[in-house]
């Protein structure tokens, strides 16, 4: 939860709510962790990101919106080894196995996938980092809103 104005508090309650840690024996302080966050939403409001993508899982990923039979099954495929790859997760980063989705059409859903698989990592406790490859800027930006931290 970012901090806000209206609020004035910390999430992490290491700070009055300004983003800085006071020190009064060195007669000053440190940036709290809750500056990030309050620089990141102040960043991802320019950018027009929907606060609901924070809640998108891997199950809302929809296959049926695929009109063609082969789609479909490329795209049930996809969500099925995104959802083993959650619940498998230990195992594949003891492995060090990393995921990746490619398509080359566009509106194909690898953010949606991408956004659901950060979001249940961190939800599960984990800080996950979203890497994008490719032109678009957007992605990182709504990396960014499901993780609560800068994507790269």
């Amino acid at each position: 939860m970012p901090v806000t104005s209206e609020t004035g508090k910390c999430p992490f309650g290491l700070c009055d709510g300004s983003g800085i840690i006071w020190v009064p024996e060195q007669n000053g302080g440190y940036p709290c962790r809750c500056m990030e966050l309050q620089n990141m939403e102040k960043k991802l409001s320019f950018a027009h990101i929907p606060k609901e993508f924070s809640h998108i899982r891997v199950n809302d990923f929809d296959i049926e919106r695929y009109q063609e039979a082969e789609s479909r099954q490329v795209a049930y495929t996809a969500k099925k080894v995104a959802i083993r790859y959650i619940e498998g997760f230990a195992e594949m980063e003891r492995l060090g196995k990393g995921l990746y989705f490619y398509s080359r059409e566009r509106g194909s859903g690898k953010t949606m996938l991408t956004m659901g698989l950060l979001a249940a990592f961190t939800k599960g406790g984990l800080r996950p980092f979203a890497f994008k490859c490719g032109p678009d800027y957007i992605d990182p930006m709504f990396h960014t809103r499901v993780i609560g931290a800068p994507a790269k």
